[in-house]
């Protein structure tokens, strides 16, 4: 049975509004990233500000969990995305709420 709840981070991007650096294939690692240089613009990566922020969405996640266990039908439901986006300053940026079937 699966998580009620999924945080599921993809790829990495420069905060730099003059840059325009992103990698989505790359597996996101929060502690490897943290203050980490963008290589092509050594602007920070991902600052402690987003570092903090996520850490509190992993917490809030695995306790939804464990409040909301579930389905036994879970995994072949339907279920709700969004994207997150950070931008360094600890705040997020909420996208489009979607109906997704399962593959």
């Amino acid at each position: 049975m699966g998580d009620t709840v999924i945080l599921d981070i993809k790829g990495i991007q420069c905060d730099s509004d003059a840059c325009d650096y992103v990698d989505m294939e790359i597996d996101f690692e929060p502690d490897k990233f943290l203050n980490a240089p963008c290589p092509k613009c050594g602007c920070n990566l991902f600052t402690q500000a987003d570092y903090d922020l996520v850490q509190t969405q992993f917490k809030l996640v695995n306790a939804l969990n464990e409040i909301f266990p579930a389905e036994d039908n879970a995994d072949s439901a339907p279920y709700l995305a969004t994207e997150l986006k950070l931008n360094g300053t600890g705040k997020v940026e909420i996208g489009e709420i979607r109906l997704m079937e399962k593959e």
